[in-house]
């Protein structure tokens, strides 16, 4: 991810939503830009397909490659020429572990001591944002998914239902683990894993 500086034609006026950029090969990149507020930056965030290592689960360092990628890359979905220094445009930049789940939803739920947790656990996890398998749903869950996962956990530890508008197919279950697990080693053995379609 970069908060990268935008030329004056990006920021007077500012843009007016959010981009995914879309390549061949289900390969992709998405922007947002802050508000005028907070220094109208473009969040320019992708390049996965770039890093040699992406799926490690360190993120500690974060890849030349896929940043030179990102620094690279705005000027030419944005069609701008004539930078004189590229670099000085890049504000910040971080990367930072996704968490992808094996039939492309969140886990959220009480999580039993038989599935490795007990009283008083909880799972919330596996938005499945920014991913290449299963492009279309991964662009509608991700991030935005995030806070609407932890209200619902937050009701669930409270002792309470949760909101009738929370997709069901999200809770945790025993069988929607055990078939996880059954895809999960399919998929290992080379073996084709039926995917939710939409």
């Amino acid at each position: 991810m970069t908060a990268q500086i935008p030329p004056k034609s990006l920021s007077e006026p500012p843009l007016g939503r959010t981009y995914s950029f879309i390549y061949e090969d289900g390969k992709f990149d998405y922007c947002i830009q802050q508000p005028e507020y907070d220094g109208g930056k473009l969040m320019l965030g992708g390049g996965y397909y770039e890093d040699p290592q992406p799926t490690t689960f360190n993120d500690t360092a974060v890849c030349e490659t896929s940043q030179e990628y990102l620094k690279n890359q705005l000027p030419k979905v944005f069609r701008w020429e004539g930078e004189e220094n590229p670099s000085a445009r890049v504000h910040r930049r971080w990367t930072g572990i996704m968490g992808f789940s094996e039939d492309g939803f969140p886990w959220v739920g009480s999580l039993p001591e038989e599935y490795g947790g007990g009283q008083g656990q909880f799972i919330c996890a596996g938005y499945t944002g920014e991913g290449p398998a299963l492009l279309m749903l991964s662009l509608m869950l991700g991030m935005p998914n995030a806070l609407l996962c932890a209200e619902t956990v937050a009701y669930m530890v409270l002792g309470k239902d949760p909101p009738k508008y929370f997709p069901t197919s999200y809770l945790f279950t025993g069988n929607r683990f055990n078939k996880a697990l059954e895809d999960a080693s399919r998929s290992e053995r080379g073996e084709e894993v039926k995917r939710v379609k939409l």
